[in-house]
């Protein structure tokens, strides 16, 4: 028994996206901006500020910035958030944003479902220490690990089920990535399946209690494609693709029974303006090296902000939620709404779980599905007559605490300006 409707809860992990970056212009847009009664009437995110040097990237195939752990470190710069056109920084592509002509599913998605500003990677790294941490459970530094120290051997303990979908899997080949790196995985072959078996098994509604969805993967290796969002590849195909495996979902016979997460694994160096929280470790995962260079040991950094979603049929139609929500705290959510009543770790427990319970209303009955038609995807879809809304007179805030900043204030790492700019979002 599911401490509420949702018997299914599928996970899908795309890349290499900030929140300013997809959704920072939502939902009017820029060039022929889109303002009528469904704009009027959706919940307005924390979105993109006015800064020199950002521009519109009007292209399907948006350059890719510069990757990599010490660069995300330098366009954070201890909150700041101003080292991306720095000689360590992501680099001038950070800087472009997109409006709908580019993304114009994942906006419709936005109108019709729960919308999330205020939500991050697990760490201020790549796709391979963001996608770890997504799977075992604590914010990983790095690729690798134990299995059974993993939120997943967890939940096999515990009765809760999964399985992994993962893109150019072979039964018997490598473990998906990043669990290609943890020792032990290949012997759980059983629970991972090529990502097209996923529509046969969810039309018969033979899914499991949690479903991850990757097309991140090669034979275990960190491999992208048009399907995963990652730039310089196709954002129209990845919409596509994405808009089929959804309709699957929706017109299965457990949708009534079903949440969807789509999020991103990590914001890829583009721009985001809000400052991630730092997180105690409770002594249960590695710190950010960062941090206890600045005098911070037992700390970790959220990686960048990213878009989140939360589909399903008691989703709050055209809604932003503006309360602080973590992969950790989807991770909890889980664990309690299968009952699981054994604490996996600290880190996860210790997350709000009614921070994210506010994206849904189960007072209704649920909603039937929107199909989309993928090879035609437009902006703005008509919401469902019913349900919709009008949050336009509520101010788009995000207040989250950052007392570990003060830490860094008292040794000197950042100054009273950074401080300043770091309080515009401080609870």
């Amino acid at each position: 028994m599911t401490k509420t409707p949702f018997e299914h809860i599928i996970i899908i992990i795309l890349e290499n996206r900030s929140f300013d970056h997809m959704f920072g212009t939502y939902p009017y847009g820029v060039q022929q901006p889109i303002v009528n009664s469904i704009t009027q009437s959706v919940g307005k995110p924390v979105g993109l500020p006015s800064l020199n040097g950002l521009f519109y990237d009007n292209t399907y195939q948006t350059p890719n910035p510069y990757e990599g752990g010490y660069r995300y470190h330098a366009d954070w710069n201890y909150g700041a958030m101003n080292g991306w056109t720095t000689n360590n920084g992501s680099g001038p592509n950070s800087l472009g944003y997109l409006s709908y002509q580019q993304v114009p599913y994942f906006w419709d998605l936005a109108i019709l479902y729960t919308l999330h500003d205020n939500f991050y990677s697990p760490v201020l790294s790549t796709t391979g220490p963001n996608r770890t941490s997504w799977m075992m459970g604590y914010p990983a530094q790095s690729t690798g690990g134990e299995f059974t120290q993993s939120i997943l051997y967890f939940w096999l303990q515990n009765n809760v089920s999964w399985k992994i979908y993962a893109y150019q899997y072979s039964p018997g080949g490598n473990p998906p990535f990043p669990l290609s790196d943890i020792s032990g995985a290949s012997a759980y072959s059983q629970y991972y399946a090529p990502i097209n078996q996923f529509l046969t098994d969810v039309a018969n509604g033979n899914i499991p209690d949690v479903t991850y969805l990757t097309w991140t993967n090669d034979n275990g290796s960190n491999f992208h494609s048009n399907y995963d969002c990652h730039p310089p590849f196709d954002l129209l195909t990845c919409q596509q693709n994405l808009a089929t495996y959804m309709n699957a979902i929706e017109q299965s016979p457990i949708w009534d029974s079903t949440l969807v997460i789509i999020a991103f694994d990590e914001f890829g160096g583009f721009y985001d303006h809000v400052v991630p929280p730092i997180f105690y470790t409770y002594g249960q995962a590695q710190s950010d090296q960062y941090l206890v260079n600045a005098g911070a040991n037992g700390y970790f950094v959220l990686g960048g902000r990213i878009p989140m979603l939360a589909i399903s049929p008691y989703s709050k139609q055209s809604f932003v939620n503006h309360n602080l929500v973590t992969p950790f705290t989807i991770l909890n959510f889980i664990n309690y709404n299968f009952g699981v009543n054994n604490s996996f770790n600290s880190i996860v427990s210790n997350t709000d779980i009614n921070a994210f319970l506010e994206s849904f209303d189960f007072s209704y009955n649920p909603r039937p599905p929107v199909l989309f038609n993928p090879s035609s995807l437009t902006y703005p879809v008509q919401p469902q007559s019913g349900y919709v809304e009008n949050f336009s007179d509520i101010p788009a805030q995000i207040r989250n605490i950052y007392t570990p900043y003060l830490l860094l204030y008292t040794n000197s790492t950042i100054d009273y300006n950074t401080l300043k700019y770091i309080s515009q979002f401080w609870a």
